[in-house]
């Protein structure tokens, strides 16, 4: 939990600034806030979570890449309907909403899909 929202903190900092501060889309920021979280949560996830000895790797980034690009659709997905105006919702309570739906889906890829140690 402490690792994904660190993530969170990541894009949520960066979407309140762009939208709040510099007054832009709520779309743009998270062309940033997303790739910066990714990063952050790989690492975060091989230390602490899942206890990676290993050196990190292109495959497993590779892994990892392809889990998040799974939960973020859905979060951009979600995010996206949020602030339509179907649902007028804040970006940021949008932002909320999305991330709590991925993060459930992220874990359930991590532990079956990237950090699982692959049998010979």
């Amino acid at each position: 939990m402490v690792v994904g929202f660190t993530g969170f903190l990541i894009e949520y900092v960066i979407v309140s600034l762009f939208v709040n501060v510099f007054v832009l889309s709520a779309y743009l920021p998270r062309l940033l806030s997303f790739p910066l979280a990714l990063l952050t949560t790989w690492q975060l996830n091989r230390k602490f979570t899942y206890c990676v000895k290993d050196p990190p790797s292109w495959a497993e980034f590779g892994r990892y890449f392809k889990a998040n690009t799974v939960s973020q659709s859905s979060n951009l997905l979600i995010y996206t309907v949020g602030c339509s105006s179907l649902m007028e919702l804040d970006p940021l309570n949008a932002l909320i909403f999305a991330t709590s739906v991925s993060v459930l889906l992220s874990l359930c890829l991590y532990g079956q899909f990237v950090f699982k140690k692959v049998k010979d």
